[in-house]
């Protein structure tokens, strides 16, 4: 965290989606918060970049996926308050796989659980009760059931099952390279297993939507919650 970095130099920037351009003055999150760096050490801004590397990847991630999910209107007084929260969240690769870990968990008890619940998969229960201290064995073992368990009804034609199977997918290999110790593919999995479920939201949506179905659930897989947020920032 650098709470006293001046962003005052932002006030006539636009923020929006994707990376964005410095000499247009123009950035998302991640690159306002490397624009910030920079700008304090003195040196030229340069070419726009989502990449710092006194930021955890985990954080990174995550932000990108909200950034890119948040209305544009919203996005630069949400961006400038996290920018100073984001800094120097790089503690490690023990951190990094801890981070990961709570990553994991959310996306299995919350967007996999709910998609479950609602296609009356035994699964289901399984997802709901994986624990804050579930260890990466039990979180592998459990995403690649409920990965065989939406393979079987994608079987049917069911293409939100197909998107839910490969995020359960990815994060049954997330745990498993973290339980091996591949710390660097464990953070870049992570991210994906996030991703992946954040397209499964999108495609669910649809199909409820097209089926008059109400839709209740899943409201924070693609823009990951600021519960999730904090709680990510927290972790020590």
């Amino acid at each position: 965290m650098h709470t006293d970095i001046d962003l005052r130099f932002l006030s006539d920037w636009n923020f929006g989606h994707g990376t964005g351009n410095f000499d247009a003055k123009s950035a998302c999150v991640m690159s306002g918060a490397v624009a910030a760096i920079r700008m304090e050490r003195g040196a030229d801004l340069g070419d726009a970049t989502d990449r710092l590397e006194c930021v955890c990847p985990i954080v990174r991630g995550l932000l990108i996926r909200r950034n890119d999910s948040t209305p544009v209107d919203d996005i630069k007084p949400w961006a400038l308050s996290m920018i100073p929260r984001i800094l120097g969240t790089d503690g490690g690769a023990s951190l990094r796989k801890e981070r990961a870990r709570r990553v994991l968990i959310y996306v299995l008890r919350g967007p996999l659980a709910a998609f479950a619940d609602r296609r009356e998969l035994s699964v289901a229960s399984n997802l709901k009760a994986v624990g804050n201290e579930a260890s990466l064995s039990a979180i592998r073992d459990v995403a690649r059931a409920a990965r065989d368990s939406f393979r079987g009804i994608a079987a049917a034609a069911d293409a939100a099952a197909d998107a839910y199977a490969d995020a359960a997918a990815y994060v049954a290999y997330a745990a498993a390279a973290a339980y091996v110790a591949y710390a660097a593919a464990y953070a870049e999995s992570a991210a994906r297993a996030a991703a992946h479920a954040a397209r499964a939201a999108d495609q669910d949506e649809i199909l409820c939507k097209a089926a008059n179905i109400g839709l209740s659930a899943l409201r924070e897989c693609g823009s990951p919650g600021v519960a999730l947020l904090d709680q990510i920032l927290s972790t020590e």
